[in-house]
């Protein structure tokens, strides 16, 4: 929907020509179902925007032979200067370009008092700790970054194994914090905590389990945060 230019980025050959670049910066997931082997499932993606900064993409995915929604997802996106690195307001003709892509009235595809929940820091002294990885050449994405699956997929080694074996990931929210690339050496911790009350009447249910996570590259004391994230697990429900 963002478009896409030769140089990889989100973005459009305009933009590029002037430096400007689409960044996630939050993504939210929700899933109360999983597609199995076979099922097809349909999406629908829509644009508004989020403050004078910043824009957002939701998504919906529904069964297609039901019609059911299994799941939906929200993301917050800032335009940034390539050449600067730093913030700069949507330009006049991209805001109306996708605005043909905003629903009318707005919606979300989760309510807005469920979404941007501040995600507490791990705590070094009783941190889940998970295999170090390194970053490989085959995780990063056409903009030489590490794909987000890979970084969910990090996160969630440092989950307790029962919970990952017998539990269904219901929610996942990230914070992307910094970049990293090919060769970088990544360190995982994770904790359990407990899930923010609102979790609970939003699907999560009762009994939900709510681990933190965060990932750093491995540099000096301490190392860059690259990623900070919750997910909340559904108890007792096989994945």
């Amino acid at each position: 929907m963002w478009g896409r230019s030769s140089e990889g980025f989100a973005t459009d050959p305009q933009l590029v020509e002037a430096g400007l670049i689409f960044v996630m910066t939050r993504m939210q997931i929700q899933m109360d179902k999983y597609p199995r082997w076979g099922d097809v499932v349909e999406f629908e993606t829509w644009f508004q925007e989020a403050g004078k900064l910043g824009a957002q993409r939701d998504w919906i995915m529904r069964d297609k032979m039901t019609g059911r929604e299994i799941g939906r997802a929200t993301s917050t996106w800032v335009m940034i200067n390539m050449r600067t690195r730093r913030l700069c307001k949507l330009p006049e003709e991209v805001r109306l370009r996708c605005a043909w892509y905003q629903l009318q009235p707005p919606a979300n595809a989760i309510a807005s008092e469920y979404t941007r929940l501040k995600i507490p820091e791990v705590s070094p002294e009783s941190a889940i700790v998970g295999p170090a990885q390194v970053a490989r050449k085959s995780d990063t994405d056409m903009n030489g970054h590490i794909n987000n699956v890979i970084y969910l997929g990090w996160a969630v080694e440092t989950t307790e194994p029962d919970v990952r074996d017998n539990c269904h990931l219901y929610q996942v929210e990230i914070d992307f914090k910094a970049e990293c690339h090919s060769g970088d050496i990544v360190d995982s911790w994770g904790q359990r905590t407990t899930p923010p009350a609102v979790l609970a009447a939003n699907g999560a249910g009762p009994d939900a389990l709510s681990f933190l996570h965060t990932l750093r590259r491995r540099e000096g004391e301490g190392g860059t945060e690259l990623v900070r994230a919750r997910t909340t697990w559904r108890a007792g429900e096989a994945v």
